[in-house]
């Protein structure tokens, strides 16, 4: 008898070791602390969500308008006077701009009624997965590959009065069209070369009045023009001339200051 139990107790040894042999291994358990309220991965921040019909709302196209500082959706109570780089589209919607991309990084940019054409990729702003730009009045953000300047059919008159004309250009203020008709003298001494007498440059000016004839008077920097409803000044003249250049009639560029009485 003892002889048998001893048999039995082998065969159940060897076979508890057998089956143990043969079970694959467990995967290896890695301790993982959890810090509670936060997730154990850190997400990327994607640009776009994706849209319901599939893929981005991203689209690429070219946007004119005039940069400004965007404005905030709420504007009660104490605002910052940060000033969060957009632009204001002709048909009246802002856009956050990402100017990352432009080669070279551009400075300064203009934030007045120059009219600019920026082209680059649109993620409108329902897509945007960061809340960055959600408290600022923006249709999307515009990842901006290039911008240039459009040259403007009609002159705008700025918010001090200013307007800039090129030559034989007009602008109508208070029912007067004012027009820069001719360089009579340009004898400014050139910015890189010293001169006894600095000079002077003198323009023509045209005004027509509506139901009148067009009068012309002469100006020049730090004189003026009266009429009866306006009073004209000539601010600057551009470019300012160098030696090695005669500027052309094309060139030219003559700051007016035009208010009304």
């Amino acid at each position: 008898m003892k002889n048998i139990i001893i048999v039995v107790v082998a065969v159940l040894v060897i076979g508890g070791l057998a089956y143990a042999f043969m079970m694959p291994s467990s995967p290896e358990v890695v301790p993982v602390s959890l810090t509670p309220g936060k997730s154990t991965t850190t997400p990327k921040t994607p640009i776009a969500k994706p849209s319901p019909s599939g893929g981005t709302t991203s689209a690429s196209k070219t946007t004119e308008g005039t940069f400004i500082c965007l404005p905030h959706k709420d504007t009660t109570g104490p605002q910052t006077m940060e000033c969060a780089f957009g632009l204001k589209a002709a048909d009246g919607s802002n856009y956050a701009l990402d100017i990352s991309s432009v080669t070279p990084a551009p400075t300064n940019l203009p934030t007045n009624a120059k009219k600019f054409a920026v082209s680059g990729t649109i993620t409108p702003i329902e897509a945007l997965s960061s809340n960055t730009w959600q408290k600022y009045d923006v249709k999307g953000i515009i990842k901006v590959t290039s911008y240039k300047e459009v040259a403007s059919s009609t002159p705008v008159v700025s918010g001090n009065n200013q307007v800039t004309l090129k030559l034989n250009e007009s602008v109508t203020i208070a029912g007067t069209a004012i027009k820069v008709g001719t360089v009579t003298q340009d004898s400014r001494c050139p910015s890189d070369v010293t001169c006894i007498q600095a000079g002077k440059v003198v323009i023509e000016v045209f005004m027509t009045a509506a139901g009148s004839p067009t009068k012309s008077s002469l100006l020049e920097i730090g004189k003026i023009i009266e009429t009866p409803t306006l009073s004209i000044a000539l601010d600057k003249v551009n470019p300012y001339p160098i030696s090695t250049h005669k500027t052309t009639d094309s060139e030219y560029r003559f700051v007016l200051t035009v208010k009304v009485k």
